[in-house]
């Protein structure tokens, strides 16, 4: 399933992706420990570095070259740039799903080899000296590649004659030509494996996804997000890609699992052809989680609710306040806390939501009924058109200017009276 969550700054939505994440890839797992919340992180970071998970941050300035794939330059050894064609995050987290597990740790080689570790860069061997030996990948899967095309055998690999059948290569020979006794097995044991059976289920996390240019960033494989055009399925599809010109369709197992800030961005203004292929999946201020704590006699979880409403009736309920800006609070704090929240949080974020409105973000913090000056955190800024402009100039009209209160952030009852 492709889902989004959305909802409010704070909510705490790319949080929930790892709940989201581990529901797909391990559910008798998240049951087992879903009020365990290190045992889940752990799990998520298990997956992640197995190739199961991948995460990115879309951006203005994230393209379709960084998503599927693009040209890159590199610099050969005589000092000369040659372009290659480099897979994106999409291109490359879907090979590595068709692959499945290339090879696990501890397979051992006839070679004496055996396999340590495995990261998304390097495949690790210990010896038959007990050192260890870093593989990159990005020379064992261009050697597969090759392999696959029929342009070079494993028998070349094993005798040495690669370079004379490829000339223009990322290839490194040192590499290739050094460890022939033991990379015509792992080239083996890929193949035995991605012929073995179906494609690994994984979870691509798109967090902020409508920061970026969906349209521009996924390009023609929008279609192919849909479950029906996957691969293997009944009305399956395939795209050619500009760059490569190979032919390129999304696995089955692929799930997306995208996060979308409603304060950035209208749920409304979202693209229709992303919001045909997605489940959006609200996710709110939750006081409840707040509940019981209480600071200097302010009840924290009826704060949040107070300002919230004010929020929706003043402005939409998009830019309501996330629960995850209290969060870290307990009970045993004091305003010295509640201070720092408002100060460096909730204060600037009102602003930037009603775009510097001093009368509005008075209303939220119902500054306007307050009776004591010192307990308002917005104050109209004290001054006259004569001191500023000098007594000929009384009838000048001048705006009403407003300043932060600072005294207010250290007065408990600043924030009892926003509750009324």
């Amino acid at each position: 399933m492709n889902q989004i969550l959305y909802g409010p700054p704070g909510t705490g939505k790319t949080y929930q992706t790892i709940d989201h994440a581990l529901q797909i890839l391990d559910p008798a797992f998240a049951s087992a420990n879903e009020s365990d919340r290190e045992a889940l992180k752990a799990r998520f970071d298990d997956l992640t570095s197995a190739g199961r998970i991948r995460f990115v941050t879309f951006h203005q300035s994230f393209s379709y070259e960084d998503f599927v794939e693009g040209l890159r330059a590199e610099v050969r050894a005589d000092g000369s740039i040659n372009y290659v064609v480099a897979d994106g995050v999409l291109k490359s987290f879907c090979r590595a799903l068709e692959d499945g597990p290339k090879i696990e740790t501890g397979t051992k080689f006839a070679s004496g080899y055996v396999v340590t570790r495995s990261t998304d860069e390097i495949l690790w061997l210990e010896k038959p000296n007990g050192s260890s030996l870093p593989l990159p990948w990005a020379i064992i899967d261009e050697l597969k590649s090759l392999v696959d095309e029929g342009t070079i055998t494993l028998a070349d690999v094993r005798e040495k004659t690669v370079f004379s059948r490829v000339e223009d290569s990322r290839l490194e020979k040192y590499i290739v030509n050094g460890y022939n006794n033991v990379l015509p097995h792992i080239l083996e044991a890929i193949q035995s494996k991605t012929a073995a059976g179906p494609h690994r289920p994984g979870v691509l996390i798109i967090d902020e996804i409508n920061r970026g240019n969906v349209s521009k960033i996924f390009g023609e494989l929008i279609t192919l997000v849909e479950h029906s055009k996957r691969a293997g399925a009944s009305e399956a599809l395939s795209a050619v890609l500009p760059y490569s010109k190979q032919p390129f369709s999304l696995p089955s197992g692929l799930h997306i699992i995208g996060t979308m800030n409603t304060a950035d961005r209208s749920l409304a203004t979202v693209d229709i052809a992303l919001r045909r292929r997605f489940v959006f999946v609200e996710v709110e201020p939750d006081s409840r989680s707040l509940e019981g704590v209480e600071i200097a006699g302010v009840d924290v979880s009826k704060l949040l609710d107070v300002m919230n409403a004010r929020i929706e009736a003043l402005l939409d309920r998009d830019h309501r306040l996330g629960h995850a800006y209290f969060i870290e609070l307990t009970a045993d704090d004091d305003v010295r806390q509640l201070k720092q929240v408002f100060a460096t949080q909730i204060i600037p974020l009102l602003q930037e939501y009603f775009f510097d409105d001093w009368q509005r973000i008075r209303l939220v913090l119902n500054d306007h009924r307050k009776a004591a000056t010192s307990d308002r955190f917005i104050i109209e800024q004290e001054g006259s058109a004569a001191e500023l402009f000098g007594d000929g100039n009384l009838e000048v009209p001048t705006a009403r200017s407003w300043r932060v209160n600072p005294e207010a952030f250290d007065r408990p009852s600043a924030y009892q009276s926003i509750i009324g």
